[in-house]
């Protein structure tokens, strides 16, 4: 519960700090491991607590963008949700625009010195999903979930910001810790001591 709370807590800062994608990219990694895991249990038992979630980034969050409205009325709404939500996701505001090698590229820059081990961290992350696909009835593996949150969490963040028409290349940064842990735990299978 308490860590469930620090997670709604940054999401509420989140939201303060950059609008809806502040929660909205959190809850998206979130939604693809649910999937990804078919752990859907944790919604259903209420181990998500989602309802305190959403209140405690309302409480958190919205008092900002309420004082920001009384101000300013009008045009502070149409700069945040349309010219800096709706237009930058569907109609490009300013910017690079690009195919899904834009941001490939600039991960390549963005992981140097480490990209090198990337296509074995992919490689990982499918044989963690192929060995669960393999054994269903297997009890729950901590490093499997963790390999499996970290890949959702490169591929919620990837799959969302390349969406996006409007690209600059720092917008692909959510990217880079996934990948980093993912490299990390490539390096650790490497390296790393034998387990008893």
């Amino acid at each position: 519960g308490q860590w469930m709370t620090a997670f709604y807590v940054f999401c509420a800062m989140g939201f303060v700090a950059k609008g809806i994608p502040g929660f909205a990219l959190p809850g998206l990694i979130a939604f693809f491991y649910l999937v990804a895991s078919n752990r859907w249990s944790l919604l259903v038992k209420g181990e998500l607590h989602v309802v305190r979630g959403v209140l405690v980034i309302a409480v958190l969050g919205l008092p900002w963008y309420w004082a920001m409205c009384v101000r300013h009325g009008m045009p502070f709404l149409d700069r945040i949700l349309v010219h800096d939500h709706i237009n930058r996701l569907a109609a490009g505001v300013h910017g690079d625009n690009g195919p899904i090698d834009y941001f490939l590229a600039q991960l390549g820059y963005g992981t140097f010195p480490w990209v090198g081990l990337l296509p074995m961290a992919a490689l990982l992350f499918v044989a963690q999903r192929a060995r669960r696909a393999g054994a269903e009835g297997a009890d729950f593996d901590p490093r499997r979930e963790l390999v499996r949150m970290i890949g959702m969490w490169a591929l919620a963040s990837f799959t969302l910001f390349n969406a996006m028409v409007t690209k600059f290349h720092h917008y692909i940064l959510p990217v880079v810790p996934p990948l980093g842990m993912m490299a990390g735990l490539v390096l650790d299978r490497a390296f790393g001591a034998e387990e008893a």
